[in-house]
């Protein structure tokens, strides 16, 4: 007999959960630190992968250090190890049990970007990526047969491509969720107010 497969939890809170569930096209979270934004870009891609089996999808951050001590750390924490054992750190990606694959990039260099047709995207810390590397990204969502969907986490950085993108103007097939580190109720407590009480006005408004 077959063992029964194990449970696994992710705890999400309603602005999380809003930004799980959108579909549009194009949708990006722009939110405070400590807010959950690469967690919830973490479960949204663990939503796609188990819902579109041979899917092949790309995750992002601005550099390797980024990719490597905060990304990907949090595949293995939100992800079931069951998903994750086949990590191949030499490649920089894993194969899932459904035949999914997913690939680790940075995006210091947009032309190596290039080479692959995708299901899906997660860009993290998106607004510190190039607008170049937005758009290859862009170019590469056409794998045959699945729904493609491009989705960002990020903080804000000023008015740059992002803002452009996705906060300038409302616009047909891109949606924007914007939330509070307060919102966030699995803070360790004191957290917000540690940080009110070093951050400037402005770098707070940020951050």
């Amino acid at each position: 007999m077959a063992a029964a497969p194990t449970k696994h939890e992710i705890r999400l809170f309603r602005q999380q959960e809003l930004f799980l569930w959108d579909e549009t096209y194009h949708v990006a979270a722009a939110t405070g630190v400590g807010a959950g934004k690469s967690y919830i870009g973490a479960a949204k891609a663990l939503k796609y992968v188990v819902e579109h089996p041979k899917s092949l999808g790309i995750i992002t951050a601005p550099s390797y250090t980024i990719l490597r001590d905060a990304t990907l750390k949090t595949v293995m924490s939100v992800w079931p190890e069951g998903m994750t054992r086949e990590f191949h750190p030499s490649s920089m990606s894993l194969r899932t049990p459904n035949g999914s694959e997913v690939m680790f990039r940075t995006t210091d260099d947009p032309d190596m970007l290039r080479a692959t047709n995708l299901a899906w995207v997660w860009m993290d810390e998106a607004a510190r990526s190039s607008e170049e590397a937005f758009k290859v990204l862009q170019g590469r969502l056409r794998q045959a047969g699945y729904p493609h969907q491009m989705w960002l986490t990020t903080t804000p950085r000023g008015y740059n491509w992002f803002y452009t993108e996705f906060a300038k103007t409302k616009r047909e097939r891109y949606s924007l969720h914007r939330w509070s580190a307060r919102d966030n109720p699995y803070l360790p407590e004191g957290f917000i107010k540690n940080l009110e009480e070093s951050y400037t006005k402005e770098f707070a408004l940020q951050e």
